[in-house]
């Protein structure tokens, strides 16, 4: 029996008594209404490409961020971008989508438009493709066909970034200098194209260059052999002198030289070798240095002609170059002019 005056405590009132129908229900959505699990994806995309061209800074130094979402000094900038949308994004926050779509508009356009001007055709479609598979991903709410394409795209140019990032740390080409226009040289003789020499292709996996694409990394180049198996490389320059005058050699050694150390962190030269090859004076000169990080072994030739001198330069990772040897020998060999 209660006591006189007690009165039971009244049962605790149900809160969605309180709220209108479907209150309930609007309440949990209220909390979640800015989250949309479909831009996690993008989100994880920037994200990562964020740290690709981070990779490539570190790993490469000489490289100035150029990965699909930087050029040029851009590297930086793009990082912190990418890595700041990416993050928000990955919360499947609505706040910076916006922001996020005019910064892949902004890559297609702008950053495909600077490739063209450069001419450079392979990066401007890897550009293209990322930033419009990132329009795919980002825009509305895409399909599940949409959203495949989307992925494809990403991963195909996240794919070719990591094989270049590779191929620049290692100098070993895993395309078989495709993007560089290399070809097999027809008949196994390099012919200058603006001097009159021939020479035997050092081996059957050597790759020639094509003009506009050797004439892009070095002007001076007359041809450039590649070996992409290893990532060595191939260089004759050719230089008129007067007619009738006699070239030292070992004072152009030394100049040679000199221009190889304005381009490498470290050089270091042997005393050149001067030989004479079916009547064409020669000297060796061999020599190590490095490069954005990579060790690097040299072997240059030079050639004095009447009305003429030539630079056989063949360069390569400290690693693979050694196996090269013997066939650059006989390649320089054969080395003769019409």
């Amino acid at each position: 029996m209660a006591p006189e005056g007690f009165a039971p405590p009244a049962p605790a009132a149900d809160a969605s008594a309180a709220l209108p129908w479907n209150g309930g229900e609007a309440a949990q959505a209220s909390g979640s209404e800015d989250v949309n699990p479909a831009l996690r994806l993008p989100g994880g995309v920037l994200l990562l490409n964020a740290v690709l061209v981070m990779a490539e800074r570190i790993l490469v130094p000489g490289l100035a961020g150029e990965g699909p979402g930087g050029i040029g000094g851009a590297g930086v900038v793009s990082i912190v971008i990418d890595a700041a949308l990416g993050i928000s994004l990955l919360t499947g926050s609505e706040r910076y989508r916006g922001l996020a779509t005019l910064r892949a508009a902004l890559g297609l356009l702008v950053f495909t438009g600077l490739h063209l001007f450069r001419g450079d055709m392979v990066s401007a479609v890897v550009q293209c493709v990322f930033s419009a598979s990132l329009l795919m991903l980002l825009a509305g709410t895409p399909s599940g066909l949409r959203r495949g394409l989307g992925v494809l795209g990403v991963a195909l140019c996240m794919l070719l970034e990591v094989a270049g990032l590779y191929a620049l740390r290692t100098g070993r080409d895993l395309f078989g200098g495709v993007f560089s226009g290399a070809k097999e040289v027809k008949g196994g003789v390099v012919a200058g194209r603006n001097f009159p020499y021939r020479m035997n292709v050092p081996g059957a996996s050597w790759r020639m260059r094509s003009e506009e694409s050797a004439a892009k990394d070095n002007a001076l180049v007359d041809r450039w052999l590649i070996h992409p198996k290893t990532g060595a490389n191939l260089l004759i320059i050719g230089e008129e002198i007067p007619a009738g005058s006699q070239l030292n050699l070992s004072l152009f050694g030394k100049n040679v030289v000199n221009n190889l150390r304005k381009g490498m962190s470290v050089f270091e030269a042997q005393e050149p070798i001067c030989d004479n090859f079916g009547g064409i004076p020669t000297c060796l000169i061999r020599g190590s240095g490095s490069a954005n990080m990579m060790a690097l072994e040299y072997e240059i030739r030079l050639f004095s002609t009447p009305g003429a001198a030539y630079q056989f330069i063949a360069f390569g990772p400290t690693e693979n170059f050694t196996g090269l040897q013997d066939e650059l020998r006989q390649a320089a060999q054969s080395f003769t002019t019409e």
